[in-house]
């Protein structure tokens, strides 16, 4: 993959971040919003999920978001909550243009970004039982 070649799910995690407007509240709080996003949706199949610590996760997520914030794509910004570091997700102008220019750029999200906003707003371990109750579901 060449320096500013982006997965079809990194292209959307872009879109997403993009349309969103806010930084997403930490990695673990990413991850769960894309998983919920993948069953609400329908999207985000390049990203196969396994049960892990805190719910449903995806090493390729994981993968993506790191080589997009290699790539200047997004930032991550330490945040320290009590004795513990969460890392805000937020795009960066150069991902804003990856975002509006892709091929993923015309596909509609409003709904999906209604959804991702809701969730974000919520206490992470509300968005965590969400995530285990689709889970429990199957994690196809």
């Amino acid at each position: 993959m060449s320096q500013r070649e982006t997965t079809q799910g990194g292209e959307l995690i872009l879109r997403l971040l993009d349309e969103m407007g806010t930084a997403v509240k930490g990695r673990t709080m990413m991850q769960k919003i894309v998983f919920i996003l993948r069953s609400k949706f329908g999207k985000f199949h390049d990203y196969l999920y396994t049960i892990h610590y805190y719910g449903p996760f995806s090493r390729d997520l994981a993968d993506d978001l790191d080589r997009l914030r290699l790539q200047g794509l997004i930032e991550e910004t330490p945040v320290l909550t009590g004795d513990t570091v969460r890392y805000d997700i937020t795009i960066t102008d150069e991902g804003r243009t990856v975002a509006r220019t892709g091929a993923s750029s015309k596909v509609p999200l409003r709904d999906m970004v209604r959804v991702a906003h809701e969730l974000n707003a919520a206490k992470l371990n509300d968005v965590i039982d969400e995530a285990y109750a689709i889970a429990a579901k199957g994690l196809d």
